[in-house]
């Protein structure tokens, strides 16, 4: 039933047209029900000190299967003050519903305390319920304003909250094979799957704090609390409602112009790099446009041009943001007392030395395949390099580039065509040009750019179709440098700076052999292990990690969901002596 009155919600959704991120339908006195969306976050810990990093795990759930969604492609994080002050806000792009990212506590940041919230745009149609919130405070030891976050004198002892340290939980358990290790050493464990149900994982292995500080939300009581309520919502469809992300990230905008008409204007949107993204789409009788970018991309910015003589008559007011209502945030009180001050001292010099040797410790990005429109449709790949170079263009046509050449339209206008296989052309339909990743209109950029400076041509000889447009063939242009993007000037196109999703990241895993055990590098690491990236699937998962010179007790913590939705939540402990 569930996966019904989905599909027909977004048939409803995709058959109007759109205002920004909500939509209006227009159908009266009728009502729909729709399954509602929630977000858990796992994080790494409630308590954080500049030079610290914040680890987090995105699981987005569908509240009436109460399994992993694939409706929403993006989710939102942000870490919020007391006052309302937004330290950060990321996109995470979503997998299975799923993401990851992290955000380094900078020295800039004050000692304070923060809400951690998620969300999806589908959750904003919600009553009730839509972020998550956990709680997150920040000591920052090295600014001199501290507000009401010290305490000079202690106060009466308050038992520190209890959290569980089973190391079992029904359908899965940790087996841990000693309960102490030394320093530098390495320490495996197992995540056994006693009911062998597949699942999705996320692991922290952290020093326990010496501060009373309040425990994270777990996965379970998340379920208990958000996902036992009632789980579909009524929606008149004359109500607004905000779009799901499900195609991926929804870029939206209004074109406007004071002496020209804004209505179903054709206009290409450019967001070049190794994996690029090119569309041409039609704005509706307002001048709104939105397009869905699916794909990871590796630029800042997004290129914007109307298809018409007259371009330079408009201009693109972007509309992206989301206002999210923070008035019912209660923050809780974490406080640090004179006794602590060793504690903090300790602490903070531990992360002083961390940070110094960082950059023997930097984490990787997964690099992602390209998924350029043309990628591996090309008829043929000229690399100029590899012929008699010619400064002109021109004559790089007509000495290189047999499949194409530089000719007269009917105005007398230069313009590129295709060649058939009857080494004939017409200029009916141009050719779509490409020029490291942007789109071309005007091909006098080209004709007139040193072709010295280009390394390949490449072109599809069969017509083209993207968005409304017809093209007849493709001719792509690369530069050495891949940059031709960053010379255009905003006269010539307009630009605007994109909200990117985070990267992927391998994170770095500290490692001991015989050769660097008694390596002079200090490694005081409290964080000695994180994965967002846990699938359980056989029987036991085998996991390893090294200790570091910091003495002490240690958390192993799982979260996560068994496929059948049943949240799982464990805790076991060791000690670094």
């Amino acid at each position: 039933m569930k996966k019904i009155i989905i599909s027909i919600t977004i048939l409803i959704l995709m058959s109007v047209s759109i205002k920004g991120q909500w939509q209006e339908i227009p159908t009266p006195n009728t009502s729909i029900n729709i399954s509602k969306e929630s977000i858990f976050i796992h994080y790494n810990s409630t308590l954080l000190f500049s030079g610290e990093r914040l680890f987090y795990k995105l699981y987005c759930l569908d509240n009436e299967s109460k399994q992993l969604s694939n409706l929403s492609k993006i989710a939102y994080i942000e870490l919020i003050g007391e006052k309302g002050n937004k330290v950060f806000k990321q996109k995470i792009k979503l997998e299975n519903g799923q993401g990851s990212g992290d955000f380094l506590i900078s020295g800039n940041i004050p000692s304070d305390n923060y809400k951690l919230i998620g969300y999806t745009h589908w959750m904003q149609n919600n009553v009730e319920n839509k972020f998550f919130q956990g709680d997150l405070s920040v000591l920052n030891p090295y600014q001199l304003k501290q507000r009401k976050f010290l305490k000079a004198k202690d106060s009466i002892t308050v038992s520190k909250p209890k959290v569980s340290t089973v190391a079992t939980f029904r359908d899965m358990k940790i087996n841990l094979s000693e309960s102490s290790f030394g320093q530098r050493k390495k320490v495996s464990f197992s995540l056994v799957n006693t009911s062998r149900f597949e699942g999705e994982f996320s692991i922290s292995i952290r020093k326990k704090t010496a501060f009373n500080i309040f425990p994270g939300i777990t996965s379970q009581n998340f379920t208990d609390k958000f996902l036992n309520t009632n789980s579909t919502k009524t929606i008149k469809t004359n109500q607004d409602i905000y779009l799901p992300e499900l195609r991926g990230e929804i870029f939206s905008g209004t074109l406007e112009s004071r002496d020209s008409n804004v209505s179903e204007k054709q206009i290409a949107l450019s967001i070049p790099g190794k994996n690029g993204v090119i569309k041409i789409i039609s704005t509706d009788k307002n001048g709104d446009f939105k397009f869905n970018i699916g794909n990871r991309y590796d630029n800042d910015f997004i290129y914007m041009e109307v298809i018409e003589n007259k371009k330079h008559n408009y201009t693109f007011k972007e509309n992206n943001t989301i206002p999210i209502d923070l008035k019912a945030l209660k923050f809780r009180e974490f406080h640090v007392y004179e006794s602590d001050k060793e504690k903090v001292l300790e602490r903070s010099i531990y992360n002083q030395i961390e940070n110094a040797y960082q950059f023997l410790k930097t984490d990787s990005i997964i690099t992602q395949i390209s998924n350029f429109p043309f990628h591996e449709q090309y008829d043929n790949v000229f690399t100029l390099a590899d012929f008699n170079r010619f400064s002109s263009m021109e004559e790089t046509f007509v000495e290189i580039i047999y499949e194409a050449r530089i000719s007269k339209d009917k105005k007398g206008n230069s313009v590129f065509v295709i060649l058939d296989e009857n080494l004939t052309f017409n200029t009916t339909y141009p050719p779509l040009l490409i020029f490291d990743g942007l789109i071309i209109q005007d091909p006098n950029i080209i004709i007139n750019y040193n072709a010295n400076n280009i390394n390949t041509i490449k072109i599809i000889r069969d017509k083209y179709y993207i968005g409304t447009g017809v093209y007849n063939g493709v001719i792509v242009f690369e530069s050495y440098k891949g940059d031709y993007f960053k010379k255009l000037p905003s006269f010539i196109i307009n630009k605007a700076k994109l909200f990117k999703p985070e990267d992927l990241k391998e994170y770095h895993k500290t490692t001991y052999d015989e050769e660097n055990l008694n390596a002079r590098i200090p490694d005081y690491r409290k964080q000695l292990y994180w994965n967002p990236s846990i699938k359980a699937i056989e029987k036991i998962k085998e996991i390893s990690f090294f200790t570091s010179d910091n003495k002490g007790t240690y958390e192993i913590k799982v979260e996560g969901f068994l496929k059948n939705g049943k949240p799982i939540s464990i805790v076991s402990e060791f000690s670094v002596k």
